[in-house]
């Protein structure tokens, strides 16, 4: 399978228009998606969804219909490689999506590092597509190896990665009123942003970042419901430094505005 080399028709940073999120629409070419800033949902018709954040990667496979559902308020960067390969067909019967969510956190690493080259050096020369059909078939082939290679005992790893998801809740349980980021955490408990992030995401099907979210909002509700502080005193009290913002994350999650919330927690 991989003796050919995968021909690329089109790679760069995609700049989403909000009619690819209402819209199904197919490829021609198949398609690799590397999230770079932001998250997005790519949704099938069929029913399957599959949620990617910053560093994760998926595929779309030519002439699948699908939608790139993603928030229009909040900045979406993503690197994409469209490209031709005669063996596609069988890599797809063994690599999807779900597949892509379970990769070891060293492959992700390593694609994600891949990516990053390709970013800073694709050009429209002879020899520059030589080496980006290269760097893809890399990611490729390091993807293949790690989805068809025998896993390991439920029990490998499988307790380590439990005790640093219950580590890292336990520290935002603790300093969510402060205002913390994932790299924060990631230095109390001595281990790098992106594995974190990937670890915690895995174990627990949400990421670090929406626990955080939810832990400040659960708290912020039980301040708002009993009346005696002003929105922007329960924004800071909650971790939250830009009170607009706030609101702006409540309404999303909860519905409604704070004060709305507010004055219906106390009618009177």
């Amino acid at each position: 399978m991989f003796r050919v080399l995968p021909e690329i028709t089109s790679v760069g940073e995609m700049i989403f228009d909000p009619h690819w999120a209402t819209k199904p629409h197919a490829d021609a070419a198949h398609e690799l998606l590397h999230v770079i800033k932001g998250s997005m949902v790519l949704t099938y018709p069929a029913g399957p969804k599959f949620r990617a954040e910053s560093g994760d990667t998926l595929f779309n496979p030519a002439g699948c219909e699908h939608r790139d559902v993603f928030d229009l308020d909040d900045e979406l960067d993503i690197f994409f490689v469209q490209f031709k390969w005669e063996h596609a067909g069988e890599f797809f019967r063994q690599v999807d999506n779900r597949s892509l969510k379970n990769l070891p956190p060293e492959t992700d690493s390593e694609i994600r590092r891949i990516f990053d080259a390709m970013r800073g050096d694709y050009g429209s020369g002879e020899g520059d597509r030589a080496v980006a059909n290269a760097r893809l078939m890399n990611i490729l082939l390091l993807i293949h190896r790690a989805v068809t290679a025998p896993r390991p005992g439920p029990e490998a790893g499988g307790g380590k990665r439990k005790r640093l998801v219950n580590r890292a809740r336990a520290y935002i349980d603790r300093f969510f009123r402060n205002s913390i980021r994932l790299e924060d955490v990631a230095e109390d408990l001595q281990v790098s942003p992106f594995y974190l992030s990937r670890v915690f995401s895995r174990e627990s099907d949400f990421s670090l970042v929406e626990y955080l979210t939810e832990k400040r909002l659960g708290e912020a509700k039980k301040l708002l419901a009993e009346g005696r502080f002003q929105v922007a005193e329960v924004a800071r009290m909650v971790g939250y430094e830009d009170a607009n913002y706030f609101s702006k994350v409540f309404k999303r999650r909860v519905g409604c505005p704070p004060g709305i919330y507010r004055r219906g927690q106390n009618p009177t």
